[in-house]
């Protein structure tokens, strides 16, 4: 293998792979990135946890193709702390386990492993495919991956839910999270989706759970890809998933689960609706958070016909802070407790000025969406208001 690249184009390439490969690994090879030269002109960079692969193109002037390994953290150290501008040359012969990169007056030799040894997760028996707009699926993430639960003992709330549904307004591809306090639903209609002639069909397309590292490494694609929207190719089975975009192609295992019925805990009968301007509502709580260094600190919403009291307490370092907010409501007045932190990151996922929190009573479980909002909402659960406890 003989190249030469421009030291931009693999740092930007290494940037979005290199996350995927952990720091510590008992296995050598996946400590490294499996690089491949084509005499065309491009590289190709894989990364792999076994659970995720990812693939990425940058163009080269390739005077040799060849391909090998590399640990991956020694690699992108190397060419983060290399100027702009810099042309790095990558050289290395069939019969050698060193890899060679110059660049200027600097000269590295890395130990390398055999790209034959490298492992890849297999996705031959994909069976459904679509294609969707590059914001769109940003749309589905962005809305649904707060609510993503972190934890080994309900494995299968670790991601997010991908399905198809049927409604009033025909089959839609909803995207669903909940970590048992906060539930995120999100849909798009299917004049959305273009699915690929003999990939499977919209009626046949099977729930599967897209893990939440998986999430978190497909927020970075898209959001590095946006300033060009593009269609992504998505295709499928009961275990696989895989991303595909123009230079960028990710491999990720499914959460072999089975997701809870959440649309049971969606309520259906709140009949108490509380209209109020949802960044006047974040700027509040912001504000009142000063009191206290817990993040996840309960607001109390005192709720009356025109107004809205906020009251906010340490009760370890016994501070408080209260403000209040106009607001419409036409109900009877009631008190209600929210973890702050969750109210947040939901009111900061809501588009539009205003929200809607449509509630029941003091512990049953509140929808929140924007006021004109009908393709997202969440679910939240009150907390025990302190004054009962």
């Amino acid at each position: 293998m003989k190249l030469i690249i421009e030291r931009t184009a693999l740092f930007n390439s290494l940037s979005r792979v290199q996350s995927v490969i952990e720091r510590r690994n008992t296995v050598p090879i996946l400590s490294n990135i499996k690089i491949e030269s084509h005499e065309e002109g491009w590289i190709d960079l894989s990364a792999t946890d076994m659970v995720i692969d990812i693939i990425e193109r940058a163009s080269a002037d390739v005077e040799q193709s060849g391909s090998t390994t590399v640990p991956v953290h020694i690699l992108y150290d190397i060419i983060r702390k290399l100027p702009n501008g810099s042309q790095i040359e990558i050289e290395q012969s069939n019969d050698s386990d060193k890899f060679v990169l110059r660049s200027g007056d600097y000269c590295f030799t890395l130990s390398s492993l055999p790209s034959s040894d490298y492992p890849t997760i297999s996705s031959d028996s994909l069976s459904y495919s679509f294609v969707l707009n590059q914001k769109n699926l940003k749309w589905l993430i962005d809305k649904t991956r707060i609510a993503i639960l972190n934890e080994e003992t309900r494995y299968y709330l670790n991601g997010i839910y991908l399905h198809v549904k049927s409604g009033d307004d025909g089959s839609v591809l909803c995207a669903v999270a909940t970590d048992g306090h906060r539930l995120a639903f999100a849909k798009l209609p299917s004049y959305n989706l273009t699915f690929l002639e003999s990939e499977g069909s919209l009626s046949n397309f099977p729930g599967v759970i897209i893990p939440r590292k998986t999430v978190i490494e497909l927020k970075k694609i898209i959001d590095i890809e946006s300033n060009e929207p593009q269609n992504v190719t998505i295709s499928l089975s009961e275990k696989i998933i895989r991303f595909a975009f123009n230079d960028v192609l990710m491999t990720s295992k499914l959460i072999d689960g089975t997701f809870p019925d959440y649309e049971r805990v969606i309520p259906k009968n709140n009949s108490r609706v509380l209209n109020i301007n949802r960044k006047d509502l974040l700027k509040k709580i912001d504000m009142l958070s000063s009191v206290s260094n817990d993040r996840s600190c309960q607001i109390e919403l005192t709720i009356s016909n025109d107004k809205c009291d906020l009251l906010m307490r340490d009760l370890v370092a016994n501070h408080e802070g209260s403000g209040y907010l106009k607001s419409s409501y036409k109900d009877n007045p009631m008190k209600i407790g929210f973890n702050s932190r969750y109210l947040i990151e939901i009111l900061e996922q809501i588009d539009g000025d205003n929200a809607q929190l449509i509630l029941a009573n003091e512990t049953n479980q509140v929808l929140i969406k924007g006021d004109k909002e009908v393709n997202y909402s969440y679910v939240l659960m009150p907390t025990t208001l302190r004054s009962e406890r």
